[in-house]
């Protein structure tokens, strides 16, 4: 997350970087102080909470509006609610990233879209408030994880209808790589390798899938994965007796040479063997 300004530093305690997560990540409107507390500090007596919520807020706004002309520049604070001033100049991956993904669909139209989209997927290879085990913190980064696989899928699919295979496998391969579970984008994968003429390397996307599958689920492919399978075979079959033909038409070839070279040597025999007889016959007969 960034603020545009001077003089700010960076939340240092985990009560700051909590209240300024959830600020941050729950942004449509501000919140009321006593759900707040109740929130972040549910394990708390409601009296101990709103003090830790104070306290806490106290310290977030040192940190990031550490001048009196600087209050208010960020955070929104009354009596009653708390919020973030989103007109000032705040940046934060995750809202980018969802405001990107809400415009998904148009992707495949809008170059604006689709740069936004692999923008704010890129900003998310990290683990949200990674060290922070809140249950809010928890469907947070799992709803985000979520919103990243589908925006990652959504970006593979564009890119494979514009033609851009490789592109489209980078895509599929980074879903795998955080969720190795996910069939339906082990079959685009395989897919993609079919188009680029990769059998080999779809063969062995084939088997990482169904050993993963049967591994962590301790279940078979699914039919339409067992289907891409009998489509590889299909493959090896026909490109198989063009491999089989051009080395049966060598091996003639080089037959034929053979036959050819041995009759020149039989022709070559029978004329040595003529010119003998020839000569034998005009010799004179002497007694």
């Amino acid at each position: 997350m960034s603020l545009h300004g001077t003089g700010w530093t960076s939340p240092t305690t985990r009560s700051e970087v909590r209240l300024l997560g959830f600020l941050a990540l729950n942004n449509a409107c501000p919140h009321a102080r006593e759900k707040l507390a109740a929130q972040l500090w549910s394990d708390a007596p409601p009296e101990r909470a709103r003090g830790a919520l104070k306290t806490a807020l106290w310290r977030l706004r040192r940190a990031i509006e550490p001048g009196r002309a600087d209050r208010g520049r960020f955070l929104t604070a009354t009596a009653g609610e708390i919020g973030l001033n989103w007109s000032a100049d705040i940046r934060c991956d995750a809202v980018a990233f969802q405001r990107a993904h809400a415009r998904r669909g148009d992707i495949s139209r809008c170059p604006d879209a689709f740069a936004a989209l692999d923008s704010g997927v890129a900003g998310l290879e990290g683990e949200l408030l990674e060290g922070y085990y809140d249950d809010w913190v928890i469907l947070e980064r799992e709803r985000l994880n979520a919103a990243r696989s589908r925006a990652l899928f959504a970006l593979m699919v564009a890119t494979r209808d514009a033609g851009e295979y490789e592109r489209a496998l980078i895509y599929g391969r980074r879903i795998l790589d955080r969720d190795p579970l996910r069939e339906s984008v082990h079959r685009e994968v395989i897919r993609l390798y079919l188009k680029l003429g990769q059998r080999v390397q779809a063969l062995r996307q084939y088997e990482f899938c169904t050993r993963i599958i049967a591994e962590e689920l301790g279940i078979a492919p699914m039919p339409e994965t067992r289907a891409l399978r009998a489509e590889i075979a299909t493959r090896e079959a026909l490109a198989a007796p063009k491999t089989h033909s051009c080395s049966a038409d060598a091996e003639l070839d080089r037959a034929l040479r053979r036959v050819e070279a041995a009759l020149q040597e039989l022709a070559l025999s029978h004329a040595d063997l003529a010119a003998r007889i020839s000569e034998r016959d005009d010799r004179p007969v002497t007694h």
